[in-house]
């Protein structure tokens, strides 16, 4: 997946689109405003692209986390302590309908003549940490549950 960046508008602003094939990333700006989408996570979120587009990225996390997502960024660009730029976290991230699932987020970030953009990719891990808990304990899994799982893979 390589971003495909154009420029556009009197200051050189940038917009950028995704060639959008499995990859779920998003590209955000400093302000943490989600600049595109891949097609994926829309699947994975349920928003459209023109949904996310020039809002805040802390829509697509749950309640607890949306509540401190800017600190978190605010610190790293005053401190350049990287708590999780270059390496993977889980947490909780919101669907549409309000559903949260569970979620693997790496986040790299470059440099750009407009300023710093940073790339979140997205792994749904709804479907792993299924199975690992049918592992544990086989007993507990639900007809509809496996109806699913079927359907995903």
């Amino acid at each position: 997946m390589r971003p495909r960046v154009h420029g556009h508008g009197a200051r050189g602003a940038y917009t950028f689109g995704l060639n959008h094939g499995a990859g779920r990333e998003i590209i955000i700006a400093e302000g943490c405003i989600i600049h595109s989408s891949s097609a994926a996570v829309e699947r994975v979120f349920g928003y459209s692209e023109h949904e996310v587009v020039s809002r805040n990225v802390r829509l697509l996390t749950s309640a607890d986390h949306r509540s401190r997502h800017d600190s978190y960024v605010e610190r790293y660009l005053t401190t350049s302590e990287r708590p999780i730029i270059g390496t993977g976290r889980v947490l909780v991230g919101q669907r549409t309908d309000g559903t949260g699932f569970p979620m693997e987020l790496s986040v790299g970030e470059a440099e750009r003549a407009a300023g710093r953009i940073f790339t979140g990719f997205i792994r749904d891990l709804t479907t792993q940490q299924r199975f690992e808990l049918r592992l544990v304990h086989p007993d507990q899994a639900t007809a509809a549950e496996l109806a699913v799982d079927r359907e995903v893979e």
